[in-house]
């Protein structure tokens, strides 16, 4: 993660810290530090730390952090942001020092990026956060109610409970001092971290308000009753906001009330493979469906980095602006789209014409069910999308898409070869044609295949083998002589068609 000159000088406030010259230390711009002891050059987006003496004698250090043990000449101040430490300081102490306070809000970072991969809850997100704000921290929304609220200490305003839902609120008492309130009304059209004033509670809050797009969803409070709130605690707080808003993403809290509701009800069928369904049936009339509409899976796969850059919103912002008549949601590794095209400004190849072009853009890749006609069964659609990118990824890995029907027979083949090798579900006399093939360099095996592919037709299947019509004769004669069977029997042919592919797709 990143930091500010602002956050180190904060943390390094026991070696009594002067900030001089040209400081600009609010920006998070920083990823490491560089002990400046060795002729070798600055590393970029490094903290600089060494003796004044050491600065003074280089002359290409311009635009940089630095920590100077003692204070450098008026060149290197005007032309660095610098933090300068008393001159009996140990360089190597503050070196250690700064190591650590790097590394502490790394683990931070890396602690948030897990909460969200694991879906944690809002709570559980600001916990992790106590020891970075050492303050009460609570986040409500638009109606006021508390999502999350941590780390309460003596002094703090108390929550309201509601006696039916449970659900903490803002005193009413309070609510009616904002509505008189004119600095409360100026918070709430502000972007970025923000001070709110001692004057209505006796202690200042330090806030952010949440958005999505032009949307105000709610804003996470700090309280100063643990620690004084310091400049660099500006700039954690915006970087902490955007977990939150991720978070919020992946739990569905931005949604509008009727989308959530039947993704609630779907998102139960892939936990337990079954809903009430009653209450499935009232929440699809909600959405404008009905329980036997036509309808099909998309499940997109995303990877750590969109984790990582939080980039979760942007991708399901953009799929609802794309497809605002579809269900979309996030299933663990995946967001899911369910397709109704009964319900649908557009066509299913405009659909995928469009889904393609999405994917190849954000470097996805997605898995596509059949066609269902019953929305109970909503789970074994979800596996059918899930199986055909496995197997679509082994088969195709440049492919975006992988749709069920093109991996249909291989799946089929996977499932009843589970427990038998392959072969010994084929038809004998095919394998004898196969063994015979390659003894004595023939092609009856797929003169075969390719006769039945044809239905059995002898003009298109010649053409089909570049031979003369009288040369196919020739084999088929041969291969009805050594095979024996009738194939005349529909029976015989639809094991031979499925052995020649179980073959085939095992070879």
């Amino acid at each position: 993660m990143r930091l500010s000159m602002n956050i180190l000088c904060e943390r390094l406030r026991a070696w009594n810290p002067i900030v001089k010259g040209g400081y600009a230390g609010t920006r998070l711009d920083f990823i490491g530090s560089q002990l400046m002891e060795l002729s070798s050059g600055p590393i970029p987006q490094h903290v600089l730390l060494g003796e004044a003496a050491y600065f003074n004698e280089s002359l290409d250090i311009s635009g940089y952090g630095i920590i100077c043990i003692g204070e450098p000449r008026s060149r290197v101040l005007n032309k660095n942001a610098c933090i300068c430490l008393p001159e009996q300081t140990s360089l190597h102490e503050i070196y250690y020092e700064v190591q650590r306070i790097f590394m502490k809000f790394n683990l931070w970072d890396e602690e948030l990026t897990k909460a969200l991969l694991s879906n944690l809850s809002l709570e559980e997100i600001c916990i992790i956060s106590i020891p970075v704000f050492e303050n009460p921290i609570f986040i409500h929304d638009t109606n006021s109610e508390i999502m999350a609220s941590v780390n309460e200490m003596p002094g703090q305003f108390s929550w309201n409970s509601d006696p039916g839902s449970g659900k903490r609120h803002l005193p009413v008492e309070i609510m009616n001092d904002f509505k008189i309130s004119p600095e409360y009304q100026k918070t709430m059209n502000t972007k970025g971290s923000q001070m709110f004033s001692e004057q209505q509670f006796g202690y200042r809050i330090l806030y952010i308000n949440l958005w999505f797009e032009e949307t105000y969803l709610g804003r996470i409070c700090v309280n100063e009753l643990g620690r004084e709130i310091t400049a660099g605690d500006y700039a954690l707080l915006e970087h902490f906001a955007k977990v939150v808003l991720s978070a919020m993403r992946q739990g569905n809290i931005l949604l509008p009330d009727v989308a959530l509701d039947l993704r609630q009800s779907l998102t139960e069928m892939l936990e337990t493979k079954g809903t009430n369904e009653m209450v499935l049936r009232k929440r699809l009339e909600a959405f404008g469906w009905k329980l036997d509409d036509k309808y099909f899976c998309v499940c997109i796969y995303l990877q750590k980095r969109d984790y990582s850059t939080y980039a979760i919103d942007y991708t399901c912002h953009r799929l609802e602006n794309m497809f605002p008549f579809y269900c979309t949601f996030l299933y663990r590794d995946k967001i899911i789209i369910v397709v109704n095209p009964e319900h649908s400004q557009i066509t299913p190849d405009t659909f995928f014409s469009k889904l393609v072009i999405f994917l190849r853009e954000g470097l996805f890749k997605a898995g596509v069910s059949t066609t269902g006609n019953d929305f109970r069964q909503f789970f074994y659609y979800y596996i059918q999308a899930t199986e055909a990118f496995r197997i679509g990824s082994q088969k195709n890995p440049m492919f975006w898409q992988y749709k069920f029907n093109d991996y249909l027979l291989a799946y089929f083949f996977e499932q009843v070869s589970g427990e038998l090798l392959p072969f010994m579900l084929c038809d004998p006399h095919l394998l004898e044609l196969k063994n015979y093939d390659e003894k004595h360099q023939t092609e009856y095996f797929r003169t075969l295949c390719v006769y039945l592919e044809n239905e059995r037709n002898i003009t298109q299947t010649a053409q089909d083998l570049f031979v003369h019509k009288s040369t196919f004769l020739y084999r088929l004669k041969k291969i009805e002589k050594m095979i024996r069977t009738d194939l005349d029997n529909p029976r015989v042919r639809l094991h031979m068609m499925l052995s020649f592919e179980l073959l085939n797709t095992n070879d």
